[in-house]
C-alpha cells in the first residue's frame, strides 16, 4: 500500500463521486497500464497493490497451473503476509477505504468485486485491438529471447508461443486455446458482450477512454479525481502500430478478440461522455 505526490487540485467538488467507492486501476495488457498506474500513484490517493489472482495460462496446463501457484503464493506473503486468496482479501477489506485505487496486477473486476466488502468503480484504458495484439507479440517474443534455455522452460505461454512462432504463428496459438486468451479487454471488466454497454459503464465505471487519446482520457480522470494528471510513461514496444498487420492476421485477431473490438470501439466513440 503506498501514497503518491499530491498534484494540483482542480475542479473543486468533482472528486466527489470518486471518494464514495473503491477505484479499481484495471490493466489491460500492452495498453498504457503502467502509465496509468504511475499516473494514479501520483494521484495523493492511497493505492492497495493487489498481484494478479486470475490464472490465465493455468487453462492450458498442468505445469502452468503449478507454476502460476507458486508465484500467487510468494507474491500474496510479500504483499500481505499470507499465502492465501482469502487471506488477501481480508487484509485489503481491513485497511481499504472509499476513496483509495486498487491496482498492482491484470485483475478481473468481477472476481475483485467479489472478494471486497466495498463498492467499487474501474478506471478504464483500452488499446486498438490489433495494436495490441501486435505489441503482446512482440513484448513476449522480447521476453523470450532475454532468457537462456534453462530460464526458458519457467516461461509463460504467451513467451513460449512468440519465441516459436512468427506473428501469424503466434495467433494460430492462441486461437488454439480459445477462451484462455480471448478478448481479455472483455473478460478484465466483466462485461459478457451481452449486457447493454452504456447501462454497464453507467453503473461499474468512473471513467474509460483509449490510449489513442491519451491527452483527453488524462483531463478527463484529472478532473473526477479533483487533481491534475499527466501520463508519466508512454511504453512503446517496437513495432507496436496496427497499420502494418496484413489481412489474415487481422482476420485472426478478430476471430480471437471479436468482444474487445466491439468494447474498443464503444469506448472511442462515446470516450468524450465516460
Amino acid at each position: 500500500m503506498h501514497g503518491g505526490n499530491t498534484g494540483g487540485m482542480i475542479g473543486q467538488g468533482a472528486s466527489h463521486i470518486a471518494d464514495e467507492t473503491l477505484l479499481l486501476c484495471v490493466r489491460i495488457p500492452k495498453s498504457g497500464s503502467t502509465s496509468l498506474d504511475g499516473m494514479l500513484s501520483a494521484s495523493g490517493r492511497t493505492v492497495i497493490d493487489i498481484p494478479t489472482l486470475e490464472d490465465f495460462d493455468g487453462k492450458v496446463s498442468r505445469f502452468q497451473r503449478l507454476r502460476f501457484q507458486r508465484t500467487l503464493r510468494r507474491n500474496l506473503l510479500r504483499a500481505f503476509g499470507t499465502p492465501s486468496v482469502q487471506g488477501a482479501f481480508d487484509a485489503v477489506n481491513a485497511r481499504a477505504r472509499r476513496g483509495d485505487i486498487i491496482s498492482g496486477g491484470h485483475n478481473l473486476f468481477p472476481t475483485l468485486s467479489a472478494g471486497l466488502t466495498l463498492p467499487m468503480k474501474m478506471i478504464v484504458l483500452m488499446r486498438d485491438p490489433y495494436a495490441r495484439a501486435l505489441s503482446e507479440y512482440n513484448y513476449a517474443r522480447q521476453s523470450f529471447n532475454k532468457k537462456r534455455f534453462g530460464p526458458r522452460i519457467d516461461k509463460g505461454i504467451l513467451p513460449k508461443l512468440a519465441g516459436k512462432w512468427d506473428f501469424a504463428g503466434f495467433l494460430d496459438g492462441l486461437l488454439e486455446y480459445g477462451d484462455a486468451y480471448a478478448s481479455l479487454a472483455s473478460r478484465l471488466i466483466g462485461w459478457n458482450g451481452q449486457a447493454d454497454l452504456a447501462a454497464y459503464f453507467g453503473e461499474h465505471v468512473l471513467h474509460a477512454g483509449i490510449i489513442e487519446e491519451r491527452e483527453a482520457f488524462a483531463r478527463g480522470l484529472s478532473a473526477k479525481l479533483g487533481v491534475s494528471l499527466e501520463f508519466p510513461h508512454e511504453n512503446r514496444t517496437r513495432h507496436a502500430s496496427g497499420d502494418d498487420i496484413g489481412s489474415a492476421a487481422r482476420a485472426k485477431i478478430a476471430r480471437l478478440n471479436a468482444r474487445d473490438l466491439v468494447l474498443y470501439d464503444w469506448v472511442r466513440a462515446n470516450a468524450a461522455a465516460l
